[in-house]
């Protein structure tokens, strides 16, 4: 993730997280850090992928779905959460799309 920065705290979020695989349908992720170590952000999802409907030149296609939450530990006041609130969400539409661009180019594919 990209350094967020919120009333002049900012933070770069590192963490770790535990991904479990059931093949070719899911991958569930869980914020795991090592013994002793404290990490101030975390995320928890999954991806689950499914057959979709084939391309109009029959070509196959696959539905992904992701669920992501993303959990930020910083020292501001609780007065401040609106604008944390309105920051991560531009941060995470901002990953979001990102991410998603990015994996339609790596897979030489296009969004539907």
């Amino acid at each position: 993730m990209v350094r967020i920065a919120v009333l002049g705290v900012g933070i770069k979020p590192v963490f770790t997280e535990r991904m479990t695989f059931t093949e070719g349908k899911r991958i569930e992720f869980t914020h795991a850090p090592p013994a002793g170590v404290t990490e101030w952000a975390g995320a928890e999802g999954h991806y689950a992928l499914r057959d979709a409907d084939p391309e109009p030149d029959g070509s196959p296609a696959t539905h992904l779905e992701i669920s992501l939450t993303v959990d930020v530990d910083m020292p501001l006041s609780r007065l401040a959460a609106p604008v944390v609130t309105r920051t991560m969400k531009a941060t995470m539409d901002a990953t979001g799309d990102r991410f998603a661009a990015n994996l339609l180019r790596r897979l030489g594919a296009r969004e539907r």
